[in-house]
């Protein structure tokens, strides 16, 4: 028989069920399996539950961690995983979301998202399923994987779910003709069994529903049974996660002291601000030899959000790839720091420059240079990296990662259903080939990635601005959740956070067309001659960059990507 350990969100499920009942128990069965391929790499396993009362958004209620043999932390995985997920006193209205992800020593290897919800006086079988053909695909925001591709959350109406043990019978269509799985925001009343043990055939815990099978269930996980706390405020995420900043002012490169030496700069600033984790922090800074995210990796640690409270990155992985939330912008006293460069030592690849101004330790006589800096507000990997050659004695900035933490950062919420939204083109355009063709490749991509709406190309011609496309809605997001500000931040070009992230979550440093070098409150003649001509030069910017126009320049026989807006929502 399996072992269950019950994690309960009401106080008195913790402490056990007396009474006989002859009501059968209203509950979903969640089975979690997995490919051969990705069983192979699974070195951990992250059950993440979510729930709460339909219309407003599903909170996190249960994290839940699965460890193979190598891995000490978490209940031992071992598949199937099996989870029963029950509504608070019957309450079949709620809706809840079950997010399973399987990871190795470098990152998440695969990961699959369900949202279903309850049939009164049932216990139904939900499985995920993680597939070979999902296996490296990350998709951020709202999505999750199906057969190789970001879609949309499966939503399952529970009725379409078998019930448990019934040999594929469905509960009657009338059980679930309000159901209504809409992304909300309150707080859910779940009490979750929790599957630790090998699938060896029935358990009595579930099979008739009794409160003397529960009883069996609580006596057998006595061992690894956990106390939830019924508080159902939520988490502050200064308390769960590491924080990372830039430092409020700039240091010599060539006087740091080494990497001890600037991780000790780190520390000074996160105690002088009294921020938590201090003794842990560590500066995003390359050795010649060496490269930080190694050094990031061997800490353990995951989950940076800034001293806001907004995710920044979820793992080292994520760093790499430059798969940013919001970007590095803030101090270590939370004051917005001015855009400018970073000491890091990173290419534009972000792998290690040779020049390091040896190690850190030398200015230069005369005066050395470093190679590599990052960039205060930027996204994707010109947060970190660049080509640029900078003296060894000039003052610049550095980023300071708290290590003291592991837990899972979450990506943000969907955006609102009334925001208008922006990403980047998945593919790049000739400039000759008009403005029409910008805008196609837009609706083409918001299209593709399931958003509703008329989207166009951000770019400017002599004869309009791209601010005058963009008339609807009165704040942007990016399709995975990141707020980017009103309509007319955009055009000042005072948004949160840059553009870097494609309608189907492809994170990058892309070089766009933008039509002249102001704002994109501007008309300008920098626009391929009202993009036809191949001759000249057209505005032209990087989609990592928080200012959105102000950059320079390309040939117009050369072929860029655009920034896509959301014009109307027809």
């Amino acid at each position: 028989m399996m072992r269950l350990a019950r994690l309960s969100l009401i106080l008195s499920a913790a402490l056990g069920l007396t009474s006989c009942s002859e009501t059968p128990r209203t509950q979903v069965m969640v089975f979690v399996r997995a490919d051969d391929a990705v069983i192979a790499r699974a070195e951990r396993l992250e059950v993440i539950v979510r729930g709460g009362p339909p219309g407003s958004m599903l909170e996190e209620r249960e994290r839940i961690e699965y460890s193979g043999p190598t891995v000490p932390d978490g209940f031992p995985l071992s598949w199937p995983v099996r989870i029963a997920v029950v509504p608070n006193a019957g309450d079949v209205d709620r809706v809840y979301e079950v997010t399973a992800t399987v990871f190795d020593d470098e990152g998440q290897v695969a990961q699959l998202r369900v949202r279903s919800g309850f049939v009164r006086q049932e216990t139904l079988a939900l499985e995920l399923f993680l597939r070979a053909s999902c296996v490296d695909v990350s998709c951020g925001g709202p999505e999750t994987c199906r057969e190789g591709q970001c879609t949309p959350v499966q939503v399952l109406n529970p009725c379409t779910l078998d019930i448990f043990e019934s040999g594929g019978q469905k509960p009657s269509s009338g059980e679930c003709a309000g159901f209504d799985a809409g992304v909300d925001a309150g707080p859910v009343d779940l009490a979750l069994d929790l599957d630790i043990g090998p699938d060896e055939g029935p358990d009595e815990a579930v099979d008739a529903g009794t409160d003397e099978a529960v009883d069996v269930a609580l006596d057998d996980a006595v061992d690894v049974s956990v106390d939830v706390s019924v508080d159902m405020a939520p988490v502050n995420p200064l308390e769960r996660h590491n924080v990372v900043f830039v430092t409020s002012v700039g240091h010599v490169p060539g006087d740091l002291g080494g990497i001890a030496g600037a991780n000790e700069i780190c520390n000074e600033h996160a105690e002088n601000a009294d921020l938590p984790g201090v003794g842990s922090y560590v500066a995003l800074l390359a050795e010649a030899a060496s490269s930080p995210f190694d050094r990031l990796t061997v800490t353990g640690a995951r989950g940076w959000v800034r001293l806001d409270g907004m995710p920044v990155a979820d793992t080292v992985r994520d760093l790499v790839r430059g798969r940013l939330y919001y970007p590095i912008s803030l101090t270590e006293t939370g004051s917005p720091a001015p855009v400018a460069e970073v000491i890091t030592g990173l290419t534009e690849e972000l792998d290690s420059d040779p020049n390091t101004c040896s190690d850190w330790t030398r200015r230069g006589t005369p005066v050395a240079n470093f190679g590599g800096a990052g960039t205060v507000g930027s996204g994707a990997e010109r947060w970190a990296g660049s080509s640029i050659i900078r003296p060894c004695d000039e003052p610049r900035r550095l980023y300071c990662f708290a290590t003291s933490r592991d837990a899972a950062l979450d990506p943000p919420p969907a955006p609102p259903v009334e925001a208008a939204l922006a990403f980047v083109s998945s593919t790049v355009i000739p400039a000759n080939q008009g403005r029409g063709a910008f805008d196609r490749q837009c609706q083409s991509d918001a299209e593709r990635g399931g958003f509703s709406g008329r989207f166009v190309a951000l770019v400017s011609t002599r004869e309009e601005s791209a601010f005058d496309r963009i008339q609807f809605g009165v704040e942007f997001y990016r399709v995975d959740g990141v707020r980017l500000g009103t309509r007319d931040d955009v055009g000042d070009e005072t948004v949160e956070a840059s553009v870097s992230v494609t309608s189907t979550f492809e994170y990058g440093n892309f070089g766009v067309w933008t039509g002249h070098r102001g704002t994109p409150r501007d008309t300008g003649t920098e626009d391929c001659s009202v993009w036809s001509d191949t001759m000249f030069n057209g505005g032209f910017s990087l989609s990592a960059a928080r200012e959105l126009f102000r950059a320079t320049t390309r040939s117009c026989a050369t072929a860029q990507r655009v920034l896509c807006f959301q014009a109307d929502d027809t």
